[in-house]
Parts: C-alpha cells; sequence; structure tokens
C-alpha cells in the first residue's frame, strides 16, 4: 500500500497509480477540467406531477447558485459548455390522498439520462403526507444541451403537488475546457480571446499578469510615465496602447533582456503594440507602432 505525506496525492495515468505533489493538481475539481455549477429550488406548487403520462417537472423559480456556464428556466437547465455533468435532483411531494408514488428521472434533450427514483410513496395516513423521489447522472454535454427532470405516476393517481423551496436540482460541471492543460493535445480550430481593458496607467510600475479575468490580449491608456514590468507568469502577452494628452514615457523593466521595435513617442492619439514573451527566467518586449 502507498503511504502518502500531507502534501501528496495519488495519480491515476494508464491504469497505474503514481504518487504525485498536491501541485500537480489542475485547477477546478482535480478532475483535469473546468469546474462550476448552479443549484435552483421550485417555486411552483400547483402542478400535478402525478401524471400518467411522463412530463416535464417545473423545479426552477429560486436559484441558489449559478454562473454564466447555465441558463436557468422554470423546468430546464440549458449548459452553454461543452463537457461532463454530475445532475443531482432532489424532488419534494406532497398529496392528502392514498398511496401515491411519483417516479422521476433526469434527461438531456428530452432522452433520458438516468434510472428512475421512485421512493416518493405518500402513506397518507397517521400524518404521512409527504415524501420525496431521488435521482441522480453523471454525463456528457454539448453547448446549448437542455437537462430537465421528468416525472410519471408509480401509484395512486389522485394529485401530487411539490412542497414549496423544497424541490432542488444542482448540475456540476466535472470536467471540459481547462486552462490548465497537462497532457498533449492537437487543437484543429481557432480561438478568439477577450481584450481586457486595463485602463489609464499615468504612474508606478503596471505588471502584466495572464489568469482569471486577466487575459492575453489588453488595452490601456497612457495617461503619465509609468515603468512596465516583467509579468510573474510565462506566456505571450499583447497590449494595444494609446496615448492620451498627458501621456509619458514608458520604461521598460531591467528584468526584459531583449527590448525591440519601434519608438514609443508621448504623441496625444498615437497607438502601439507592445509584445511580451515570458518563457521561465527570460523575457524580451517588443514595440509596434501604429501610425
Amino acid at each position: 500500500m502507498a503511504v502518502l505525506g500531507t502534501d501528496e496525492i495519488l495519480i491515476e495515468r494508464g491504469g497505474t497509480l503514481y504518487k504525485a505533489p498536491v501541485s500537480d493538481l489542475p485547477a477546478g475539481d482535480g478532475s483535469g477540467g473546468a469546474f462550476s455549477f448552479c443549484q435552483v429550488r421550485n417555486t411552483d406548487t400547483t402542478t400535478d406531477i402525478n401524471v400518467a403520462t411522463a412530463a416535464d417537472i417545473p423545479f426552477g423559480g429560486t436559484t441558489d447558485a449559478t454562473d454564466d456556464d447555465y441558463t436557468l428556466a422554470a423546468s430546464s437547465i440549458t449548459v452553454n459548455f461543452e463537457g461532463i455533468v454530475n445532475v443531482q435532483a432532489h424532488i419534494s411531494q406532497e398529496s392528502a390522498d392514498e398511496r401515491t408514488n411519483v417516479g422521476i428521472w433526469i434527461t438531456k434533450n428530452n432522452t433520458q439520462m438516468s434510472g428512475v427514483g421512485k421512493s416518493g410513496y405518500i402513506r397518507a395516513a397517521s400524518d404521512h403526507n409527504d415524501s420525496s423521489s431521488h435521482m441522480s447522472a453523471t454525463f456528457a454535454v454539448a453547448d446549448g444541451d437542455v437537462i430537465r427532470v421528468r416525472g410519471e405516476r408509480r401509484g395512486a393517481g389522485q394529485a401530487v403537488a411539490q412542497t414549496a423551496g423544497e424541490s432542488q436540482v444542482t448540475v456540476e460541471r466535472r470536467g471540459g475546457a481547462s486552462s490548465n492543460l497537462s497532457v498533449s493535445e492537437n487543437l484543429t480550430a481557432g480561438f478568439s480571446s477577450d481584450i481586457e481593458a486595463v485602463g489609464t496607467i499615468s504612474t508606478g510600475t503596471y505588471t502584466p499578469a495572464i489568469g482569471d479575468a486577466q487575459e492575453n490580449i489588453k488595452s490601456l491608456t497612457n495617461g503619465g510615465a509609468f515603468t512596465l514590468a516583467v509579468p510573474a507568469t510565462n506566456g505571450p502577452i499583447s497590449i494595444q496602447v494609446t496615448n492620451n494628452a498627458s501621456a509619458g514615457a514608458i520604461t521598460f523593466a531591467s528584468g526584459y533582456q531583449k527590448v525591440g521595435g519601434d519608438d514609443l513617442t508621448t504623441t496625444d492619439g498615437h497607438d502601439f503594440f507592445i509584445h511580451i514573451i515570458r518563457i521561465g527566467a527570460f523575457a524580451s518586449v517588443s514595440v509596434e507602432a501604429l501610425q
């Protein structure tokens, strides 16, 4: 048996387990891909979910958590990415009638993706008037796929409604495009990039960075003399610089081994590209005048 230190993990590669430092974990949930999730709870308490013909359950209405990876509706969650998801569905139900039991399952684009949860039996005696059904599933999704929870009668035919705020559906992104790739990839498509608007720099030192909300492509306004430092991480960065009426001299920090290209001016309205590349202990910067 492998004995792990407090700063070690086990990583599986090709069916073999290897010890590795915790620092080898990729960004996100440790699965090698991006991580995010959404969680919603129901507001609908009037729809009869104990139906003879399977129908979608309106599980939404209250949003506990979400981000741009998901588009939420009353009876569906649309994913805005390609990857792997885990879906957890908990449908809380109540009825005054005996022996109802609503079975539930998870669908993607109206195709069943899970088994059927059938634990929602209601006796409707001795104050047993509520119950819940549960199901989970893990599967691949593409951008635009729609996740729903479907229900159907598995017991007596009387009306069953959801209990307010107690049904809950969670979609957890387990993998997909990652900013921390650790395997060889053969890319067959180009990728566009957002432009990070840095704002006006007029004094001190500006250190360009790559990270969350910090893009490889940036724009800034030269509003006064400042120093451009070497990025702290490896990679290429391109900055579009526009001079305003207060533009000052841009000084390149001593950490750049090579400075090349055109001269920077302080003329109002002049534009430039500044291209930076850092690889380990080495960094270079070049200037491209755009007028």
